[in-house]
């Protein structure tokens, strides 16, 4: 929300709010939805009992993929 000018809608603390501003750059457009995607996928694996050390480790290449995609 940072990135679209709507920081009053996010509750966070203040450790939070600056890991959010540090990150914030690595979030935008061209990978959001991608990345929403990608999640729900791994948490749909993880409750049809799919082995969860490789979920894991494919949903780590991913989204490592999809954050070098904020350039």
């Amino acid at each position: 929300m940072a990135n679209y000018g709507r920081d009053d809608l996010s509750k966070l603390t203040a450790a939070e709010t600056q890991f959010a501003a540090k990150f914030s750059p690595f979030i935008n457009h061209l990978n959001v939805v991608d990345l929403s995607e990608t999640i729900e996928e791994a948490h749909k694996d993880i409750g049809r009992n799919v082995y969860a050390r490789i979920v894991f480790l494919h949903l780590s290449y991913l989204v490592h993929k999809l954050l070098k995609r904020a350039e």
